[in-house]
């Protein structure tokens, strides 16, 4: 059995409706084709037990295929103001494209994506001190 591009087992929200919406929301697109990023981030929004609403990347009446072509997304750029996926939405915030955003921001309320202690850039720096060199062992 071949799984074709058009062939979608969940159902996607349009723009429009996600916009009317509260709750968590992530701009997917809907098409079979898995990017990296998609994946991970459903995959671990999912693990988190944190239960969202996939929305199409494009307009109402056009084709999540098309990836923009002939202004297929501007419903998607007037409402994020840029056309990349996945975006993160929470009630009323406005949406979150960067992947560090999207795992930390608000979300973290729900619940904890990252432990407080982690530092990095999800982390905002917080965590553990930087390594330390013992200069007594450095030979010269």
């Amino acid at each position: 059995m071949a799984i074709a591009v058009d062939d979608i087992q969940r159902h996607y929200v349009t723009i429009a409706e996600a916009r009317r919406m509260q709750g968590l929301r992530i701009v997917l697109g809907a098409f079979t084709l898995p990017g990296p990023w998609h994946e991970a981030c459903k995959g671990i929004f999912h693990v988190k037990g944190l239960a969202y609403t996939p929305v199409r990347s494009s307009n109402a009446n056009a084709s999540d295929l098309q990836i923009g072509m002939d202004g297929s997304q501007s419903e998607l750029v007037e409402w994020t103001a840029q056309s990349s996926a996945p975006v993160v939405v929470w009630n009323d915030e406005r949406p979150r494209s960067l992947w560090n955003d999207q795992l930390y921001h608000r979300i973290r309320h729900a619940a904890a994506l990252f432990h407080e202690g982690i530092g990095g850039a999800a982390g905002r720096g917080r965590g553990r001190p930087a390594a330390t060199i013992n200069r007594s062992s450095v030979r010269h």
